[in-house]
């Protein structure tokens, strides 16, 4: 079994070079590590081209037009020619050992899953703030993950997938058209078609909590209509799961009005 690294950019060459560094230094060599470019307009590019001279199996695919967090991700995806891939946010980076781990459990037992890790939140390489373990949520029933993710009291890092590339299709990829929160609505879908979720048993990735991203930019109006947006259509897709929405209930109800419209929330997830 191969496995692909799809590192996505737009505008974080001053990142980039420690996420592609953290991808071709793993004890497990990747396939391919496809750079998916949403026209940046900085040194992005020539980064990718210096890493490509010097290690053959680095490939830069850049968009003809901005195609937005969730139309990139999933042209980089749609673009791997291995059996699985793992994504990687471009100002983010693998901890040692990464890849064997995660590839390991994806190749064990032959079962269709998707594969979560532990992280680090750091502010940078020299700063690491606190650990996130999702390893319990894999332990859960399907009803207890779906009011789990519903109410997003358990982090599933959906911007780090790591699956089999015919089981992202199968479950029809990103929602395109969600500016934010697309990875929380696509791994809400993936929990109600029933989909295995298994632990790498690693920290594998350490999270930039840089501030300066698309999710960080959006005012709170605009948060709080994708996640209304994601929640009015998940229930719907579900055929109004009670599990699913009581988990809504529970997060409008926990975090309130002025909660859910108010500041982040220390950790810098909603």
């Amino acid at each position: 079994m191969s496995l692909s690294v799809v590192v996505v950019n737009y505008n974080n060459s001053r990142f980039l070079r420690k996420a592609l560094d953290s991808a071709v230094t793993q004890s497990l060599q990747p396939a391919e590590v496809v750079v998916t470019d949403d026209c940046s307009t900085d040194e992005s590019c020539a980064i990718v081209a210096e890493y490509a001279r010097r290690h053959p199996f680095v490939r830069l695919r850049r968009n003809a037009r901005n195609l937005g967090p969730a139309g990139n991700r999933d042209a980089g995806i749609r673009a791997c020619t291995s059996n699985h891939f793992v994504t990687l946010d471009s100002d983010d980076w693998f901890e040692s050992g990464a890849l064997e781990a995660i590839n390991g459990r994806l190749c064990a037992d032959g079962e269709k899953k998707i594969v979560i890790s532990n992280f680090r939140v750091a502010r940078d390489e020299d700063t690491p703030l606190f650990t996130i373990d999702t390893s319990s949520y894999c332990s859960l029933a399907n009803n207890e993950q779906l009011f789990a993710i519903a109410a997003r009291k358990r982090f599933i890092p959906g911007n780090q997938l790591a699956m089999a590339t015919d089981l992202y299709s199968l479950l029809g990829g990103l929602r395109l058209s969600l500016r934010l929160y697309e990875d929380w609505e696509f791994v809400l879908r993936a929990t109600l078609a029933g989909v295995t979720w298994a632990h790498s048993g690693v920290v594998a990735y350490s999270y930039r909590k840089s501030g300066v991203g698309l999710s960080s930019s959006a005012n709170q109006w605009t948060h709080a209509r994708h996640l209304l947006r994601v929640a009015a259509s998940s229930c719907r897709a579900s055929g109004f799961n009670r599990y699913l929405m009581a988990g809504f209930v529970d997060l409008v109800i926990r975090k309130g009005v002025i909660g859910l419209l108010g500041r982040r929330s220390p950790e810098g997830f909603n």
